[in-house]
C-alpha cells in the first residue's frame, strides 16, 4: 500500500488507504486504511469507507480524527508492523511485531 506524508501530527507520520470492495449498492468503496505513527507502529484498519478517509485527509487534526471517527469504529488490524528507518539509506523496513 502506498502512504502518503502526513504533515502537521505528531503522532502520525504516514496514512494511506486501498480500495478492497463496493458496498451493496456499488458505489459506496471500502478500503484498508493504513496508518504509520511516529512511534514507527503501523496499524491497519479493514472496511473503511472512502468518504471517512477523505475526511481524515481533510481534517486540521488528524490525531484527533483517528481518535474519534476511526478507532472507535474500526479495529485495528491485530497484525502490527514496526518500521526501522535505516541509517545508511534512509529506506523503511517494516517488520512484523509478534506478541
Amino acid at each position: 500500500m502506498n502512504r502518503v506524508k502526513v504533515e502537521g501530527s505528531r503522532n502520525i507520520r504516514e496514512a494511506g488507504w486501498a480500495a478492497t470492495s463496493l458496498g451493496e449498492d456499488g458505489e459506496k468503496v471500502f478500503g484498508t486504511m493504513e496508518v504509520l505513527f511516529a512511534n514507527g507502529q503501523i496499524y491497519r484498519y479493514r472496511l473503511v469507507p472512502f468518504e471517512t478517509w477523505h475526511n481524515f485527509m481533510n481534517s486540521p487534526s488528524k490525531g484527533s480524527f483517528l481518535a474519534k471517527e476511526i478507532m472507535p469504529l474500526w479495529n485495528a488490524s491485530p497484525q502490527v508492523w514496526r518500521v526501522v528507518i535505516c541509517e545508511k539509506c534512509g529506506h523503511l523496513n517494516e517488520t512484523k511485531v509478534t506478541s
